[in-house]
């Protein structure tokens, strides 16, 4: 069980050091380099992680969202944080892309948070600095070091309560 354990927190560990390669590498990049990053990541990152993303044990959650044009369902991998109401999610690629978008044009959506669904709405973009204080003081910091400044707050439906 110890190997297993260990080989979970092996994997943990690349995901996340993946991730923020490719975060701090996104945002030193510019246009085309920018939206290749992007497009790998809509191509192969983000349908290996929808494999992990939302279980009890996996740093990233899905949000579930409506194409605003399609009408299509998609689910896309991130990082979320509980709040009291709700959860914040970082946007390291700014706030223009599809799925915020398509949670903005909806104004309601789901997401998948450590193994529990939960019915979301009210989605807004917040500044790092609005929220600090429900993140913590080293992933406040750590955001503030990759240039995060955005995140989208997210709040639960009043009649589904918040399983922390």
């Amino acid at each position: 069980m110890k190997v297993v354990s260990r080989v979970v927190r092996v994997l943990v560990a690349l995901g996340l050091a993946a991730t923020a390669f490719l975060v701090v590498f996104s945002r030193m990049a510019k246009g085309s380099q920018r939206d290749r990053i992007r497009q790998f990541n809509r191509d192969v990152l983000n349908p290996w992680m929808l494999g992990r993303a939302g279980g009890e044990r996996w740093y990233a959650s899905v949000v579930k969202h409506v194409g605003r044009v399609s009408g299509n369902e998609y689910e896309t991998p991130v990082v979320m944080y509980p709040t009291a109401d709700g959860f914040v999610i970082p946007l390291p690629y700014g706030t223009d892309v599809d799925w915020v978008e398509n949670l903005r044009r909806m104004g309601r959506g789901a997401v998948l948070h450590r193994g529990v669904e939960h019915t979301v709405r009210g989605p807004v973009v917040v500044s790092r600095s609005s929220i600090a204080d429900q993140l913590g003081w080293r992933d406040a910091l750590r955001y503030r070091g990759l240039g995060i400044d955005d995140f989208l707050r997210l709040q639960l439906d009043p009649d589904v309560p918040l399983a922390v």
